[in-house]
């Protein structure tokens, strides 16, 4: 059986995808440093605004329908949406009625002391 495999580009992250009669898969880093973290974030939380020096990062939305800040946009993110944060731009995951899992995978030198917050942590949106 040929390989279908293929490496593109998506929102400035070079994914690596294959195939096969089982299924297929994606692979967002191979040999970089990086960061995996799956954060859940209660209903009615936020994370604080935030941006972060040494690092870029990459968000999945695992479940949920968070609204996210990225830089100047404010956007209804969806389960499956995907989005690239640069170095030196503001973020934030807002939940509203239900929680939210979000696949985070950060590219470059992680520190949680690289993590410059804008405004404090809420409690409710």
């Amino acid at each position: 059986m040929k390989s279908k495999a293929k490496t593109y580009t998506r929102n400035d992250v070079n994914v690596y995808k294959d195939s096969g009669s089982w299924g297929q898969f994606e692979q967002y880093c191979h040999k970089e440093p990086c960061t995996v973290k799956l954060i859940n974030i209660k209903a009615g939380k936020e994370l604080s605004l935030q941006y972060h020096e040494n690092r870029s990062e990459f968000w999945k939305i695992i479940s949920g329908d968070p609204i996210l800040v990225i830089g100047d946009m404010i956007i209804e993110g969806q389960k499956d949406d995907e989005f690239f944060i640069p170095t030196l731009t503001e973020h934030q995951i807002i939940t509203q009625g239900k929680p939210a899992t979000i696949l985070e995978i950060a590219y470059g030198v992680f520190e949680e002391a690289d993590t410059e917050r804008s405004i404090k942590e809420s409690t409710s949106v």
